[in-house]
């Protein structure tokens, strides 16, 4: 059974309505929300609803008219005034309306502006959608391979069953044709192994991985100290790739991994997904964020039965376990229950943010430390629990050659980022070969 989701009064599939919300509309550029569009499409279905039926209904009485017709006058020869003046009579046929235009409205140009046939076909079937697209737009492989433009010599004729000798000249013609009109930057269309379409449209792949696109999805605390070296390195190595990057939380990097919507996510361990490749990047000590006039705060090191009894903040609870089920455990471990005065937060700025503003106290990962901030101050745990871990992850069944070389330039040293080692400074990060 299909899994939908109420809005406004609509049960929609909520496949399509993922869709709407986190693709379709922000790419559009519709300035409405998500609830909006809902409530507009629930009035356009009430609205047009009735007309509809009335539409169904009209179509049933003139089909169940004709099929009368048709058998009254089985047998006899065809009479084409007659037949004309029945339609015309049933309300099939209706005078010419004489000259008009139409104009389209909010239709891509690829459609409005370009004459072409339109089939409409399941987008399951693939062969069906390349001819589809073939018969849209056309294709360079076609009108090669069945027209003279490729002489029919050495074996390269065209009559009969698909010929592979002529097949082969198509692929250089082609190839030779795209790198002249649309070339490749650090690469020939002669090396790629591949085309797909990304969150950015449409990239190429190369057995090496040198060209393409690449979108990568990141939990915001993966900038500090991790991140931007590992982007460098890689787009060192292969400028040829693009990178697109996207913020996210937990839940949605791994949700958007299995839609394809991205194919790399940085995010904390741990986490259990039999159809995700990992590998840690980073080792990372949980530390006290305090207000610089906390209590706690004139000490190397924080009892965390002690900080657990003053005022603290959590990070979200993602379905995604994370960073919050090895915080949670540290407190489990030592049989104390935090006074928590603020949850619904889940960006490490913003939780450093409220620690500034003596909201309360935090545990971070210690590449937090690695940014200051005025009135906030960073201190060793006691009861100082294993290491979390960043980690990169990826698809078991993605093949992409650039996603390959990032997973190797990712993985390839290990950043451990210490507890501070002063008061109020965290130590810098190591790079450890991996």
């Amino acid at each position: 059974m299909t899994d939908r989701t109420q809005a406004a009064g609509l049960q929609v599939a909520t496949e399509l309505y993922r869709f709407i919300e986190d693709e379709a509309l922000p790419a559009a550029g519709i300035a409405v929300t998500g609830p909006a569009f809902w409530a507009g499409v629930a009035r356009i279905i009430a609205d047009l609803s009735p007309v509809n039926r009335d539409l169904l209904r009209r179509r049933d009485e003139l089909q169940a008219a004709i099929d009368s017709w048709h058998r009254a006058n089985a047998g006899q020869p065809h009479d084409p005034a007659k037949y004309r003046a029945f339609l015309e009579e049933i309300g099939y046929l209706v005078p010419s309306p004489g000259p008009f235009q139409i104009a389209t409205d909010g239709v891509d140009p690829e459609i409005a502006s370009i004459a072409g046939p339109q089939l409409v076909v399941p987008v399951t079937n693939a062969r069906f959608a390349i001819n589809a697209a073939n018969a849209r737009w056309g294709s360079l492989y076609d009108a090669f391979y069945g027209t003279d433009a490729i002489p029919e010599t050495d074996g390269a004729v065209r009559a009969g069953a698909y010929n592979p000798v002529r097949g082969q000249r198509v692929i250089e013609t082609v190839r030779a044709i795209l790198d002249q009109a649309v070339p490749l930057a650090g690469a020939s269309h002669r090396d790629v192994t591949g085309y797909v379409v990304t969150a950015d449209g449409l990239a190429a792949q190369t057995a090496d991985g040198t060209v393409g696109r690449l979108a990568v999805g990141f939990v915001p605390a993966a900038v500090n100290g991790v991140l931007p070296d590992i982007l460098r390195r890689y787009r060192t190595r292969y400028p040829g790739v693009a990178l697109s990057l996207y913020e996210r939380s937990p839940d949605d990097l791994v949700r958007q991994l299995h839609e394809h919507r991205i194919q790399a996510a940085f995010l904390f361990a741990p986490y259990r997904d039999e159809a995700l490749h990992s590998r840690c990047v980073s080792t990372q000590r949980l530390v006290a964020a305090l207000p610089e006039r906390h209590p706690l705060a004139s000490g190397a090191a924080v009892d965390v039965r002690a900080l657990a009894q003053g005022p603290m903040i959590l990070p979200t609870q993602h379905e995604t376990p994370g960073l919050f089920s090895r915080i949670r455990l540290l407190f489990d471990e030592l049989g104390v229950q935090p006074n928590v005065v603020q949850r619904e937060v889940w960006m490490m700025q913003t939780i450093i943010a409220l620690v500034a503003a003596e909201m309360g106290a935090a545990i971070v990962p210690s590449s937090v430390a690695l940014l200051q901030r005025e009135g906030v101050v960073y201190r060793r745990l006691e009861q100082e629990p294993a290491p979390v871990e960043m980690t990169i992850a990826w698809r078991r069944d993605d093949g992409s050659a650039a996603l390959a070389a990032f997973a190797r330039t990712a993985a390839e040293q290990r950043y451990d980022i210490p507890a501070p080692a002063t008061p109020g400074a965290a130590g810098p990060a190591s790079e450890t070969p991996a």
